[in-house]
């Protein structure tokens, strides 16, 4: 290096001093015109910001509204809008009244005495009949008999309607439905219950059984899938109504399929092995198959008529059989 340069190189050098020195004074970054050297420094990513949640319309600011739940429903007992399930039954010597039969509260049956406390002429009442036909009514009166006119096995009450009722009906006072499954009317004349009863009443005793069957329902009574058949079927050969023949007789079977297989149960009724006078013999027929408590099961109920009386019976299933759970019979 010549002294010319070492001369412009030792300006340059006081130049960049200067240049220093005021910046320092005056507080001035003084940055490199260069492009920076990049390093192998790794560059740390960045975390994305999630979105802000929109607040409800009605939440309320500071607070945190409670998760929303699902309400469970239980089936009721009753009905939320009566306290007893009330059930009114039809019969055949009146079309403008009905008998008070029982009711069902807290998950007892009432007879109609207790029942009677919970009716209210200012509610309208449904009726029903076997065939599926639905009536409402209105209730006028209530009168309760219990004389030794009418032989009833439990005060009657007899409540006078506003307008006809239909024969046989039964009547309630809930709006849940009645028919929870599909109850199936079948030929009487089937060949297969006539066997099942012939069969039926030679095992009780009946030598030489004359099978005649008025009805036969079908239906799956508690809801398990498979269906029970109910039948009425009756044989009176003396006409008034007095007396009885050997192989008369009145009664409901039940075909129910068990573990066992199929069982026929006797729900009610008589069978006559020999002639007997002034046995005033009763009938028996379906006039009900329907849930009256709300309990997801039908229950059965059974018209009884017998000479200058009636009256019904309800039935409820418990395990594999029909039971008696309320009744109302006036008469021999």
């Amino acid at each position: 290096m010549d002294t010319r340069q070492r001369g412009a190189l030792r300006m340059d050098i006081g130049w960049a001093f200067l240049i220093l020195a005021v910046c320092m004074v005056l507080g001035l970054a003084c940055m490199p015109l260069a492009t920076p050297i990049q390093t192998d420094v790794p560059t740390a990513t960045k975390r994305p910001v999630e979105p802000t949640p929109t607040p409800s319309p009605s939440a309320t600011p500071g607070k945190t509204d409670p998760p929303t739940e699902t309400p469970v429903i239980p089936v009721p007992a009753t009905t939320n809008d009566v306290p007893v399930a009330l059930v009114m039954v039809g019969n055949a010597t009146s079309r403008s009244s009905l008998n008070l039969l029982g009711g069902f509260r807290d998950g007892e049956w009432l007879d109609a005495e207790h029942a009677a406390d919970f009716l209210d002429l200012e509610k309208q009442y449904r009726t029903l009949g076997l065939d599926g036909l639905e009536q409402a009514v209105r209730i006028t009166t209530v009168q309760r008999e219990n004389g030794p006119v009418q032989f009833c096995d439990q005060p009657e009450y007899t409540l006078r309607t506003e307008g006809e009722v239909m024969p046989f009906a039964v009547g309630l006072n809930t709006g849940w439905p009645a028919y929870p499954r599909q109850v199936e009317w079948l030929s009487n004349q089937s060949a297969t219950y006539l066997q099942a009863l012939n069969e039926y009443l030679l095992s009780s005793g009946v030598d030489s059984p004359e099978s005649r069957i008025e009805q036969i329902l079908r239906a799956d009574l508690d809801g398990d899938g498979s269906d029970e058949v109910l039948l009425a079927a009756s044989r009176f050969e003396e006409p008034t109504g007095h007396s009885v023949l050997a192989g008369d007789y009145s009664l409901v079977l039940m075909r129910k399929l068990t573990m066992d297989g199929v069982v026929t149960q006797r729900v009610i009724g008589e069978i006559y092995t020999s002639e007997e006078t002034l046995a005033f013999p009763p009938g028996y027929t379906l006039q009900g198959i329907l849930d009256i408590n709300a309990d997801g099961q039908l229950e059965v109920l059974v018209y009884r008529q017998v000479w200058e009386g009636y009256g019904t019976i309800l039935f409820e299933l418990r395990g594999d059989r029909l039971e008696e759970t309320l009744r109302l019979v006036c008469g021999p």
